[in-house]
């Protein structure tokens, strides 16, 4: 298929096939050649990805190593046209070989204008004609997820990488340690779960928390959430433009910003504090009765958070209002709507997502916090 000599990487390989929509002369594809050896200055390595340079929004993404990325070709030759090169990618799973792989080759395929399919096959399997710009061979269901299917078109591309882009900001300040990487995970728990990304941003936002050991981990945690907020909303407005309508983020959004200004909440910032009024609402749904009807519960339940509210104003010197009550009651009632109209009444789905409900919660209500403490400045 084509006169190339690589260089090999240390990982599994993964073949990019750029085809370009109409014949490259001789020159052009040498002149190709050299604008990739321009990337890294030097022969004998590999172009891979800065994860760095892109969570930084740098001009300059691409750097030689030895150990991961595009073997690039010694001669310039190629057979019907079709620009063949293996890429080799740190990954654990084939699902994250191909993500990261088809990131690569997207990124070249918009620099030199070529389609690319993206293979574990040396040989391409379909002609430039067969699909729109970008084309996945033999990808899971979560790699389709983030694709929208097997292939996308060239202006969908840009709105991938920029998604990418989103993730490794995310990745960069939640991580506890640089030699972990979240950037898989982070993707796949957005595509398996409409709320999936809150949960590993919360667990491995916890890890790290507890490993700095820092005295005011909770206001750590409401700086580094007020950094990723923009890039979290990026990610969950794809998955709306996905085709749902109001969504369960939405609704947690609400009660978010209900929750702290109301201060529906324990007596602290610590994160067993702030989830109080979930946890109270979770709890109670366990124990209470399978019999009572769903407006019963709901009054139950404020009723119940309004106790525990009541008491903690009154050890501070403090008297509830009509406005404490009208906002705990509106509180349990997008809970309830959010119950009724995104898991149908079902307590089965409820309890499953209830992790992540909690994430989602916990990370739109420190965006709450450090919104009225910017106010106050």
């Amino acid at each position: 298929m084509e006169k190339m000599v690589f260089r090999t990487g240390s990982e599994k390989a993964v073949y990019l096939h750029f085809m370009p929509e109409r014949f490259l002369p001789y020159a052009q594809l040498e002149n190709l050649k050299e604008e990739l050896f321009g990337l890294v200055q030097e022969e004998d390595v590999l172009l891979g990805l800065d994860d760095k340079a892109l969570a930084g929004s740098k001009e300059k993404v691409f750097f030689g190593n030895k150990s991961f990325g595009i073997s690039l070709p010694k001669y310039s030759e190629v057979i019907a046209n079709i620009i063949s090169i293996p890429v080799f990618v740190k990954a654990e799973t084939t699902g994250e070989r191909t993500l990261r792989a088809l990131e690569y080759g997207g990124r070249l395929g918009l620099e030199f204008g070529l389609k690319v399919l993206v293979s574990e096959s040396s040989i391409p399997l379909l002609s430039a004609n067969s699909f729109k710009f970008l084309f996945v061979d033999n990808s899971n269901w979560q790699v389709q997820w983030v694709l929208g299917g097997k292939e996308i078109s060239k202006d969908k591309v840009g709105d991938l990488l920029e998604s990418f882009d989103s993730v490794r900001k995310i990745e960069s300040q939640i991580r506890d340690d640089l030699k972990n990487s979240y950037f898989y995970e982070l993707i796949t728990a957005l595509a398996e779960r409409p709320l999936g990304i809150f949960t590993v941003i919360d667990r491995t936002l916890e890890k790290k928390l507890r490993k700095l050991k820092t005295k005011s981990p909770e206001w750590l945690a409401v700086s580094i959430y007020s950094q990723i907020k923009e890039d979290v909303e990026k990610l969950i407005s794809r998955r709306k433009a996905m085709g749902e309508e109001k969504v369960a983020s939405d609704y947690i959004k609400e009660m978010a910003k209900l929750g702290w200004g109301a201060r529906i909440k324990g007596d602290s910032l610590e994160r067993s504090s702030l989830l109080y009024p979930l946890n109270e609402v979770f709890d109670n749904l366990r124990k209470e009765s399978s019999g009572l009807d769903l407006e019963t519960k709901k009054h139950a339940i404020a009723q119940k958070v309004y106790d525990h509210i009541e008491r903690l104003k009154k050890s501070k010197g403090y008297k509830m209002t009509a406005k404490d009550d009208e906002s705990i009651a509106q509180f349990t009632e997008i809970f309830f709507d959010l119950f009724d109209k995104v898991y149908r009444r079902n307590l089965n789905r409820l309890f499953t997502d209830e992790k992540d409900i909690k994430a989602a919660y916990l990370s739109y209500l420190r965006n709450e916090i450090n919104l009225s403490k910017e106010e106050k400045k």
